[in-house]
């Protein structure tokens, strides 16, 4: 190891042992840049304002503007570390890449939630017209929905839409933000159904029974094709692995006993 070597290893030591000693005062660092941020994202122009809401809008992300500022000067100050490093050149290009495949990990893990709650939808569907349909109104059912404890984020949607109900946000936007978070066509349909209810005082109830009962016919049709794709799927290993091993037990005791009496 060079000298180069040793002193980026023995910095980098430096920097997490001082980054340690400094822990209990992490909550305050932390309150002291949001604020600062706060007052920069107070002092913006109105177009940097709207562009730095409408990115931290973004499903994957969910982040205020000050938050974004804050995230934004932190990996900043990291670059600059890793710039100020004597790292060798694969080190400094792997650390560059750190905060970049958080983002996509960010990105990967909101596509699963996406999908979770897809699949869990017709439930909630199913739960939300059996309590439209026992008397409850749709605040009322929100609001029992809000009660029940569960790990489903199905559901726990909802439960983010009774509280934006809560604190003064219209039923409209909450149905909006919710399109906006889980941006699935099942979500986009239900969110009309729901809008054009509160317009018009529609019954909402056999709608949503409609929609569960599609939604799971188009996921047992996906499971279908998906099965159907794996059959297909598993001709190459089949006819790569499976086949030469057997015609290998097959043929191999015969040209061993051509070879023996040749």
């Amino acid at each position: 190891m060079t000298f180069d070597n040793y002193l980026a290893v023995l910095t980098a030591a430096a920097l997490l042992f001082g980054a340690w000693c400094l822990r209990p005062l992490l909550p305050w660092f932390v309150a002291q840049a949001n604020n600062v941020a706060l007052w920069m994202c107070q002092h913006l122009p109105l177009r940097m304002q709207r562009v730095l809401y409408e990115w931290g809008r973004s499903p994957w992300l969910q982040q205020t503007p000050s938050q974004l500022l804050v995230g934004g000067f932190g990996y900043f100050c990291f670059y600059l570390i890793v710039l100020a490093l004597p790292l060798p050149p694969l080190w400094g290009v792997g650390l560059a890449t750190l905060p970049v495949l958080r983002y996509a990990r960010l990105r990967q893990l909101h596509k699963r939630d996406i999908r979770r709650v897809v699949s869990n939808w017709p439930a909630v569907l199913d739960l939300l017209a059996m309590l439209l349909q026992a008397g409850l109104s749709w605040r009322a059912a929100l609001h029992a929905i809000s009660e029940l404890k569960t790990h489903s984020l199905a559901l726990r949607q909802l439960q983010i839409m009774q509280q934006q109900l809560n604190i003064g946000i219209t039923t409209l936007v909450s149905l909006e933000e919710l399109a906006q978070r889980i941006p699935a066509p099942e979500i986009k349909v239900f969110v009309a159904a729901v809008a054009q209810s509160q317009l018009t005082g529609a019954s909402l109830a056999e709608t949503l029974q409609l929609q569960a009962q599609r939604i799971r016919t188009e996921q047992q049709l996906q499971a279908e094709k998906r099965a159907q794709e794996m059959s297909i799927k598993l001709l190459l290993p089949l006819v790569t692995c499976f086949f030469p091993v057997t015609f290998l037990l097959i043929l191999g005791p015969i040209f061993l006993g051509f070879i023996v009496a040749t």
